[in-house]
């Protein structure tokens, strides 16, 4: 049996709406996700006085920047990373930036995207080299940010950068 025309009418304006829903909250993440990784590069230039240089393909330890230089993205290992430091101790860190805005959707922009990479890059290059961080904005699950310490990852707040100035 088909559909009645205002049955029709009322089905294509549900799916518009719900479609649109989510590509706003696909575009509001993306926009805070470069909003957190402008401001980290203006924090580590303007505070920790470190250096921007150009993104690159890092596939080992010494591919990576140096002490007081960070690139923006960069294929870490296969693998990109939002935000790439290196540390005074000769290892870098591999920063990701992730905005959640439920406990639902904190699973997956955490646990399953960056402990995924960190995973592989401890795998790939040693926990000697790199360090794996979150640099979180939004509503995470405290089981979820436990979990992804026990991971490896360290996690710091994009409204206190100062957390993370501190640990670099």
């Amino acid at each position: 049996m088909r559909p009645a025309e205002h049955e029709r009418k009322v089905a294509l304006v549900s799916t518009a709406a719900l479609m649109l829903t989510q590509r706003v909250q696909t575009l509001r993440r993306a926009l805070a996700k470069k909003n957190q990784e402008g401001a980290l590069k203006k924090y580590l230039v303007e505070k920790l006085e470190y250096r921007e240089i150009d993104t690159r393909r890092i596939a080992t330890v010494f591919d990576a920047p140096k002490a007081i230089e960070f690139c923006g993205e960069s294929s870490v290992a296969g693998k990109k990373a939002d935000v790439v430091i290196g540390l005074g101790d000769n290892r870098f860190m591999c920063v990701e930036c992730k905005v959640s805005n439920s406990t639902v959707n904190s699973f997956k922009r955490l646990n399953h995207e960056t402990v995924e990479k960190t995973n592989h890059w401890y795998h790939t290059l040693g926990t000697n080299g790199v360090v794996c961080a979150g640099l979180l904005s939004g509503v995470f699950s405290v089981d979820i940010l436990a979990a992804a310490q026990e991971d490896g990852v360290s996690l710091f707040w994009s409204h206190n950068l100062g957390a993370i100035g501190k640990f670099i």
